[in-house]
C-alpha cells in the first residue's frame, strides 16, 4: 500500500521509471546502522528522528544520480512498521494509536512523515561536558605519571593549559555560530502566537507534493523530487497568514540525466479551517501540559490556543525562481 499523500509522487516516479533510495543515519541505535526507504516500498524501515545521509536515484535499475548534501540539523521521522501493535504518537499533531494504523499517514492529520530541527545549544552543552571530562582525565593521568617520576608537574600544567586553550577556541567558535543561528519564529513570539512549527513544516511538504506532482501543471512535469534544505524566515501577514521563506532543491529528469538546482522559495500559508476531524482524541497542552481534546480550540486551564488540530494550506506561491525561469524559456 502507498501512503495517500505520496500517490502523486510515486505515480510520477513510476511513469518515468525512477526509483529513489533514501538512507538515514540511526545514531540512537547502538550499532549506528543505516536505515533505508525506497520509493517503490521494497525497503521501508521505520525512521525515528534520523538525519538523512543521501539519496540515490535509479532509472531502469541503473544508478544515475546520488545526492549527499543534506542539512544534518533536520531529523526525519517515518512511522512505517505495518505489523507492529506498538503504541506511537504522531510527531505532528499528537494523535496516539497503534503503529500499523499510520501506514497511510496519521489517521488524524494525514502527515506521513515529520521533521524536527535540532537545537544548536545541545551541541554546545555536549562540548562543555566533554571539556570537563577531558580536563579531569588528563589531570588524573598526569598526577599518576608524576608519582611514577615519568614527567614533571610543569609539563602536566603546560599540557593541560594547551588542551584547554584549544577546547576554548573551538567552543567560542561554536557559540558564535549559535548566536548567528536565529530562530526564524522570533516574530511570532512578539505577537504571542502558539504555532505548532512541526505542523507548519509537515503541511508545507504535503502541499508542495500536491502542487509539484500535479500533471495538469506543465511547468512541473519534469520535476521528480524536491528537498527543503533549510528554513530561512517566517513572518506574520494579515494577522493570520504565515509567509515562509526556505531554500529548496529540486530534481529535474530529462529522460537520461537528473539536474539538481537550488533556489529560495516563498509561500503564503493560511489556516486550514476545513480540517476534517477524523477522531476526537486527548493530547497535551503545549504550554502547561494539561489534557486537551483535539477538538478544543484552547486549553481550558491556561487558555493557550490548541494549534495541534489546525492545519496549514498553501494559498499562494509568492516566489519560485526556478519555475519562473522555466516558463520564460518555453
Amino acid at each position: 500500500m502507498i501512503p495517500i499523500n505520496e500517490k502523486k509522487h510515486v505515480k510520477r516516479l513510476n511513469d518515468k521509471k525512477i526509483v529513489i533510495e533514501e538512507r538515514f543515519y540511526d545514531k540512537k541505535n547502538k550499532n549506528q546502522q543505516i536505515l533505508i526507504r525506497t520509493s517503490n516500498y521494497e525497503k521501508n524501515d521505520t525512521i525515528i528522528e534520523c538525519p538523512r545521509l543521501e539519496k540515490e536515484y535509479f532509472h531502469n535499475g541503473k544508478s544515475i544520480y546520488t545526492e549527499t548534501r543534506f542539512n544534518p540539523d533536520i531529523k526525519y521521522t517515518y512511522i512505517s512498521n505495518i505489523d507492529s501493535d506498538e503504541t506511537v504518537e504522531c510527531p505532528s499533531c499528537g494523535y496516539t494509536d497503534k503503529a500499523k494504523m499510520f501506514l497511510e499517514g496519521c489517521p488524524y492529520c494525514d502527515t506521513e512523515f515529520s521533521i524536527n530541527i535540532s537545537k544548536k545549544r545541545e551541541k554546545i552543552k555536549d562540548i562543555v561536558i566533554n571539556d570537563s571530562t577531558a580536563f579531569f582525565v588528563v589531570l588524573i593521568i598526569g598526577i599518576i605519571l608524576v608519582k611514577l617520576n615519568i614527567i614533571s608537574y610543569e609539563i602536566i600544567f603546560s599540557l593541560v593549559v594547551f588542551i584547554e586553550v584549544l577546547i576554548f577556541i573551538y567552543l567560542l567558535f561554536e557559540i558564535i555560530k549559535e548566536t548567528s543561528h536565529r530562530d526564524i519564529w522570533d516574530e511570532f513570539k512578539v505577537v504571542n502566537m502558539n504555532i505548532n512549527k512541526q505542523r507548519v513544516y509537515n503541511d508545507l511538504n504535503m502541499q508542495l507534493k500536491d502542487i509539484y506532482y500535479d500533471n495538469t501543471k506543465e511547468e512541473y512535469l519534469n520535476l521528480i523530487d524536491f528537498d527543503i534544505i533549510r528554513y530561512v524566515h517566517a513572518a506574520l501577514d494579515r494577522g493570520k497568514d504565515i509567509i515562509l521563506t526556505y531554500r529548496i532543491r529540486k530534481y529535474y529528469f530529462d529522460g537520461t540525466n537528473i539536474n539538481a538546482v537550488e533556489n529560495y522559495s516563498k509561500v503564503r500559508l493560511t489556516r486550514n479551517t476545513k480540517v476534517k476531524v477524523k477522531k476526537n482524541f486527548s493530547t497535551k497542552c503545549k504550554n502547561c501540559g494539561s489534557p486537551v481534546n483535539s477538538n478544543d480550540k484552547e486549553c481550558s486551564y491556561c487558555g493557550t490556543k490548541n494549534e495541534s488540530s489546525i492545519g496549514w494550506i498553501i494559498s499562494e506561491i509568492i516566489d519560485d525562481e526556478i519555475d519562473s525561469k522555466l516558463k520564460q524559456e518555453k
